[in-house]
Formats: C-alpha cells, sequence, structure tokens
C-alpha cells in the first residue's frame, strides 16, 4: 500500500487533524511552507534518525532543528541522522 493512503488511515484512527493538498517541487519544509503560503511553524517536517540501528522518525515544525541530546534522553539510545 502507498504511503499516503497509510498515512492517513494513521491519522484518521488517531483523530489527528490534518490537511492534504498538492504544491510545486520543494526542497525544503520551509519551502513547502512558502509554497503553501503558510507560515513555517504551521508546516510539519519528518527528520529520520537511527536509534540503535533502527529507523525513527521524528516529527517538528518547519521553523525548528532536530535537537539530538533531547530525542537521545527521550528515547534512551544512541541516535544519529537517517
Amino acid at each position: 500500500m502507498p504511503i499516503l493512503p497509510r498515512l492517513q488511515e494513521f491519522l484518521d484512527r488517531n483523530g489527528v487533524r490534518y490537511t492534504h493538498t498538492v504544491h510545486p517541487l520543494a526542497y525544503s519544509a520551509r519551502a513547502v511552507a512558502q509554497a503553501e503560503h503558510l507560515l513555517p511553524h504551521e508546516v510539519a517536517k519528518v527528520v529520520v534518525v537511527v536509534a540503535d540501528g533502527e529507523y525513527r522518525m521524528a516529527v517538528l515544525p518547519a521553523n525548528r532543528l532536530i535537537d539530538f541530546p533531547e530525542v537521545r534522553a527521550m528515547l534512551e539510545r544512541e541516535v544519529s541522522h537517517g
């Protein structure tokens, strides 16, 4: 199953409000926000990290950078960028 329907099903099942739009090609979450005429803090981005050899996803606002020490503390594992 393609990722979009799986993601929408997960969000729906968990009562998460969201909108799905199509925009021009963009290479950063900030560029997506600009294309959508939104402020960067209103757009979520996913950062893939590797925690003890397992892939994990962190979701954060487009205007934020991932805080690896905080992620390490939350997961109680060694973490690197995926």
